[in-house]
């Protein structure tokens, strides 16, 4: 099963509204620190689909009332690893695929739902900051 997905807008989506005020430090919990790091992509598809700006205010919702997730890892001025609430954001990919999702993943779905996720050309390397 070949399916062929095309990124249509990659954006940074912020907080809304925006936590305001100046950047902070959030110490990590001992599950933060219990943690790996990792990325975790995800694939929505609804039947009867809200519009995608509908999708990205809800999300945008989301991170304003949880700083953390719209925030990135730093180290605090005692030199520990931290969560920096800025407000930076989250990536947010939109992209579509010339496919029914019904057929495509009507046979062994484990083995075909990575090929739905849009294909990374090249590692980008982060830094914390």
């Amino acid at each position: 099963m070949a399916v062929p997905v095309e990124i249509i807008r990659s954006e940074v989506l912020r907080p809304s509204p925006a936590s305001g005020g100046s950047e902070r430090a959030a110490k990590l919990t001992a599950f933060d620190r219990a943690a790996t790091d990792g990325h975790i992509p995800a694939a929505f598809a609804w039947e009867a689909a809200p519009s995608n700006d509908a999708i990205k205010g809800g999300l945008a919702a989301v991170l304003a009332r949880f700083p953390h997730l719209a925030g990135r890892f730093g180290v605090d001025e005692r030199g520990g690893r931290c969560f920096r609430l800025n407000d930076a954001g989250v990536r947010v990919l939109e992209a579509t695929a010339a496919a029914d999702l019904t057929g495509a993943l009507a046979h062994d779905v484990a083995a075909h739902v990575n090929e739905l996720y849009p294909k990374a050309d090249k590692v980008i390397n982060w830094r914390v900051i």
